[in-house]
């Protein structure tokens, strides 16, 4: 059966800690990151043979399963103010990182992490928003490469996208 809330976060829930329209959130992100990636956070596999040797897995074993709850834990400990504005970031960056990476070969790739090492290197070389963008680059390339992001958006989200991408440059 299909969970909707990772059980890591289920007593939490149960405790008052989350609004309906967080928990909405929470599985909203969960079933678009993981319908938007293609690789496990966990194989299948390890998760089955940890359970036959342990005779226990873990519980987050897929990247919406991290995704859920690491949202859910920020607002927990106070680093997320808005469990809807944190969710709208991650799925603006995932959409944004099939956009910018998908398609493009290794030298963009190589160029990502040269830019991101001389950012971490030697940050006086490069102007304050060159730092930002490289730092941020970097972490849209590792989402379409640690997820394997597949693109496969709704037409909501592609309207949505679109529309954030706008106001954002206005």
């Amino acid at each position: 059966m299909e969970y909707l809330i990772n059980e890591d976060i289920i007593q939490h829930i149960n405790n008052g800690e989350f609004t309906i329209d967080e928990i909405e959130a929470l599985i909203e992100i969960r079933k678009f990151i993981n319908r938007t990636s293609s690789r496990d956070y966990i194989d299948n596999g390890l998760v089955d043979s940890l359970k036959s040797r342990y005779g226990t897995a873990p519980v987050v074993t897929t990247w919406g399963d991290y995704f859920q709850t690491e949202i859910a834990y920020g607002k927990i400990n106070g680093e997320i103010v808005s469990i809807q504005s944190a969710v709208d970031t991650v799925k603006f960056d995932i959409m944004s990182s099939h956009v910018i990476f998908s398609g493009k070969g290794i030298s963009f790739h190589e160029w990502i992490e040269s830019r991101y090492e001389e950012a971490m290197n030697n940050p006086s070389a490069m102007k304050e928003e060159e730092i930002e963008e490289a730092l941020h680059l970097k972490v849209l390339r590792d989402y379409h490469v640690t997820l394997g992001i597949t693109g496969v958006f709704t037409a909501a989200e592609e309207m949505w996208y679109n529309a954030y991408k706008e106001d954002v440059a206005v």
